[in-house]
């Protein structure tokens, strides 16, 4: 996502919360039926993906101080607990 491209996922928990329809694709199912579906569909619906908005989208969830951010504040909670 950080060089704009789409991804696919299996479903694995917090792949939901980070890849939306924009970024890419969540396979719900583990059976490679499905992958190789979600591979020939990311494949014929490539143009509809904008790089711009997969490569911001991944900035504004990890950049480094999106992060650091984060961290701080879990650590600051785990301190005040």
């Amino acid at each position: 996502m950080a060089l704009g491209r789409p991804i696919i996922s299996l479903n694995c928990g917090s792949s939901d919360e980070i890849i939306s329809a924009e970024t890419g694709i969540i396979v719900k199912n583990k059976k490679s039926e499905d992958m190789s579906s979600a591979m020939i569909t990311l494949y014929q619906n490539y143009s509809s993906y904008n790089p711009n908005k997969i490569r911001e989208y991944c900035k504004s969830l990890f950049s480094e101080k999106k992060l650091s951010l984060k961290m701080i504040s879990h650590y600051k909670n785990v301190l005040n607990q």
